[in-house]
């Protein structure tokens, strides 16, 4: 008798909240660029325990942007963010915040704390050549910067695609 195993393991689904900060100046919007993996991301990271989304986002952007200050404003949106991650997946829902920065403008560059990573100033046209993630996210940039208000709710999966 021909006994068949499965010993392949159901992928976990990890879960996280993230926040991210959106800072443009004279049309211009600041990323972090990963060259090595051909996709960017906007300012912030994950929300520790204990921690509000705008006192996650303000640490944040302390450790990201040293020696600038911020003003965390709107809460304009969220996209839960389901994405590959090993052998596993991640679900991340990704806070989005209007963020004003007095001291910091798209003549500035700032060097990244973490090596990989590059910060640029875009042009907002060129959200789908820098590969925006989540990619939801560029639409509702634009459609801020048009002056849409409201608060937005979107999926994007990147398992099924």
């Amino acid at each position: 008798m021909l006994t068949l195993s499965h010993n392949r393991r159901m992928p976990q689904t990890i879960e996280e909240t993230s926040t991210r900060a959106i800072i443009t100046d004279q049309g211009q919007l600041l990323i972090l660029y990963f060259e090595e993996k051909q996709f960017s991301f906007l300012p912030g990271g994950r929300v520790e325990a204990g921690e509000t989304l705008q006192e996650g986002l303000q640490r944040e952007l302390r450790e990201e942007l040293p020696g600038f200050k911020f003003t965390v404003e709107s809460h304009v949106g969220q996209i839960d963010h389901l994405w590959p991650d090993g052998a596993n997946q991640r679900l991340t829902h990704h806070q989005f915040f209007l963020t004003y920065a007095a001291d910091l403008d798209a003549t500035i560059v700032p060097v990244s704390q973490d090596p990989p990573l590059v910060f640029l100033w875009i042009a907002l046209a060129d959200l789908d050549r820098y590969n925006l993630q989540p990619r939801s996210a560029r639409k509702r940039i634009l459609e801020l910067q048009r002056g849409a208000t409201g608060f937005w709710l979107d999926q994007d999966n990147d398992i099924l695609k």
